[in-house]
């Protein structure tokens, strides 16, 4: 039987789903990451699962099925795109907060971690992430690498009955001196959840339209590297030379292959021109091996993301796409009303081609789901595109706390080093 190419992708990722990953039995389930991925879906609030137009930096965090999708100017080119640095930098008010008080000039380095410290006293969830993902596209194919860092805290107070008083005698430790005042401020009344992860690896995608159909698939491999943690500190153990040393060395390493399914739907022939799209991230569930004996291994269940898209409108000054998504669709732990929500994009400016819209210089993003409101916007320079989101995200605190709201900031920045 002779296999066309469609097929024979189809073919290997049915493959895929087979192959053992490793001994899943004897390793651990590891909670579900609710967190949206590319600053795309961020000011949606919802996956870009089914929206076209998908920047080629980030085809492989969206849907792999956009891989080297581009106007029509650009189709015939071999080159489609050469992303650098792909940079991103996420915070939120409590950072915010530590940033301008730590590079503000006003006062001491001691006084801007005592002010910091005391306002974290206030039920503060610090938050910062960092990525850095150059790309490769070469027709429909996309190399990229990838190096992030997220960690995430709840500030928490186990103890409100015990008032620790400073004596204003400094100690010593192995990096200098650090005031008893803030040893105090960060004693066992004052505590943080800690979740913090290092990834590292590279992501290679590849799409294929199945002729006229309108029907495309999409192939992410990602070999990926991780360093985490996931537990209860105090809060004067970053402060103090060797318990952050200690802290650093709790960190868990392992290493997974994880591939990423992407299939999409084109209707351009109905008015709004609908596109349905899935995501299958982690299929058949990726097994991540433990460097030596004294880690440990676990298993990323698979995350499921679909939805709908269509436009409302497409005109020479602005265009409207709104979308319907949710994800961990297929997590029975998760409330499906908490992962699904709708959000909207409009264009500026962009070249109308068949059911899509390129090249607009502006859009601004917005939309939400049950956990608030976000919104967005990307800004298509001569020679970079700028990007800015935020959204809020519901955080959990340690057992017999109460979930907290948080909004969060992010922006991106990309150069094309293949436009001219």
């Amino acid at each position: 039987m002779k296999l066309d190419l469609f097929s024979t992708t189809a073919l290997c990722v049915s493959l895929a789903c087979l192959v053992p990953f490793g001994d899943s039995s004897a390793a651990e389930l590891l909670p579900p990451d609710r967190n949206l991925r590319g600053i795309r879906a961020l000011g949606l609030g919802v996956p870009a699962v089914s929206l076209t137009g998908v920047p080629q930096g980030e085809t492989s965090l969206n849907n792999p099925v956009w891989t080297g999708f581009e106007s029509k100017a650009l189709q015939k080119s071999v080159l489609r795109g050469m992303i650098f640095p792909g940079l991103t930098l996420g915070a939120n008010g409590t950072t915010r907060s530590l940033g301008r008080a730590y590079f503000g000039g006003r006062g001491s380095t001691q006084t801007a971690i005592e002010n910091f410290l005391k306002a974290a006293q206030n039920e503060q969830t610090p938050y910062g992430f960092f990525e850095m993902a150059p790309s490769l596209t070469i027709m429909r194919f996309q190399w990229a690498l990838f190096a992030r860092t997220q960690v995430e805290g709840f500030v928490w107070q186990p103890s409100s009955d015990t008032n620790v008083q400073s004596s204003g005698v400094s100690n010593e430790t192995a990096s200098g001196r650090i005031s008893t005042d803030i040893l105090a401020l960060t004693s066992i009344e004052t505590q943080m959840s800690v979740n913090a992860l290092v990834e590292r690896g590279t992501a290679i995608s590849f799409s294929t339209p199945y002729k006229n159909t309108g029907v495309t698939l999409g192939v992410t491999a990602r070999p990926t590297w991780r360093s985490e943690f996931s537990g209860n500190v105090d809060l004067s153990d970053p402060l103090v030379a060797e318990s952050a040393k200690n802290l650093r060395a709790r960190f868990n390493e392992t290493r997974g292959m994880p591939v990423d399914f992407g299939l999409n739907v084109r209707f351009p022939r109905f008015a709004t021109k609908p596109s349905l799209g899935v995501k299958l991230d982690d299929v058949g569930d990726t097994y991540y091996r433990a460097a030596n004996h004294l880690h440990q291994s676990f298993v990323q269940k698979s995350n499921l993301s679909a939805g709908i898209a269509g436009w409302l409108f497409q005109g020479k000054s602005a265009s409207t796409q709104c979308t319907i998504a949710g994800h961990h669709l297929n997590d029975s732990r998760l409330l499906k009303v908490s992962t699904v929500g709708a959000g909207c994009e409009i264009h500026f400016r962009g070249q109308i081609e068949g059911d899509a819209v390129v090249d607009a210089p502006l859009i601004l993003r917005f939309g939400g789901t049950k956990d608030g409101l976000s919104y967005g916007a990307s800004w298509d320079m001569a020679f970079a595109l700028l990007e800015v989101a935020s959204t809020s995200v519901s955080v959990n605190g340690p057992l017999g706390s109460a979930s907290r709201k948080d909004r969060r900031y992010f922006l991106r920045l990309s150069v094309d080093a293949s436009q001219p």
